[in-house]
């Protein structure tokens, strides 16, 4: 700056107070914090943004205080605690980024295939149940069916102008499937099934690996990584090879936002706009 140039009048001679600037409001915010006791130091921070990411460091920093939201309220109190030990065994095993629509997101409840076989000559693949879990299950999916067909038409597809509707639809398949949920998880041997890696696994790891195919039962009980069997070709178990293991009864959906509530949807993934509000 030249010998010459000109400061303005109130540039140095009187300073504005930081504290004067603020708007009013949030000086009687101040005001009134600083009236609190033990407020010797008040800091402003701001809350950030959801972003639907739950990691093992968000798990660590929160100190393990998950909750259940109220829109996992209609599955039963077992599910939630076992759902619970899982995300508590498997956030902070090293074998996910965290809960989040890429990585681990979803779970499913299964039958032990050898002790539900429905005939003698049952092919090794059958889907089918013992009764009364197929004819819970082909209620549920034809209702889920109409109700999605209803809102998304044929292709099922969830976009910014149906995502409204569509909330309401999986709350009335969510109601419906409560019958169906409670005999699969008290069904003897029922197990939870989890992955992780969904869309983000990386280079080195195959879909088979132990590393991100979780069971635990569904009554209760330490969560494991599983061994999953070869396909029946010989070739290397896959991320759908537990289904040689066990039956499908029903599959659900997860997230958890930043304040560890947990938000349970019925089926694979594409109710999670539901829990976001956004696509």
């Amino acid at each position: 700056m030249g010998d010459d140039a000109v400061l303005p009048q109130d540039a140095t001679a009187n300073p504005p107070s930081s504290v004067e600037a603020l708007p009013v409001e949030v000086l009687n915010e101040l005001e009134a914090l600083s009236a609190l006791p033990n407020m010797d130091l008040v800091v402003l921070q701001s809350k950030p943004a959801e972003d639907w990411n739950y990691t093992p460091e968000d798990h660590l920093i929160l100190g393990d205080k998950l909750q259940f939201a109220p829109d996992a309220q209609w599955t039963p109190q077992v599910l939630r605690t076992s759902l619970l030990a899982a995300l508590r065994a498997i956030l902070p095993s090293g074998c996910t980024t965290g809960v989040n629509a890429y990585d681990f997101f979803h779970g499913h409840i299964g039958v032990p295939r050898d002790a539900n076989r429905v005939s003698d000559d049952e092919p090794s693949d059958s889907p089918d149940l013992p009764e009364p879990l197929q004819t819970l299950k082909a209620n549920y999916e034809r209702l889920r069916t109409d109700e999605y067909e209803r809102v998304l038409g044929d292709s099922w597809t969830v976009t910014a102008e149906n995502l409204e509707a569509f909330k309401d639809a999986v709350e009335t398949v969510a109601q419906a499937a409560k019958e169906l949920l409670k005999a699969g998880v008290a069904w003897a041997g029922a197990e939870l099934v989890f992955h992780t890696y969904e869309f983000n696994r990386p280079s080195d790891m195959e879909a088979g690996d132990r590393r991100r195919n979780w069971g635990m039962p569904a009554a209760g009980g330490t969560p494991k990584m599983l061994d999953l069997p070869r396909k029946p070709d010989g070739s290397e178990p896959d991320g759908s090879s537990w289904l040689q293991l066990y039956k499908s009864v029903f599959q659900f959906c997860f997230l958890i936002d930043l304040t560890g509530s947990i938000h349970v949807r019925p089926d694979s993934g594409r109710e999670l706009p539901v829990i976001t509000g956004s696509l």
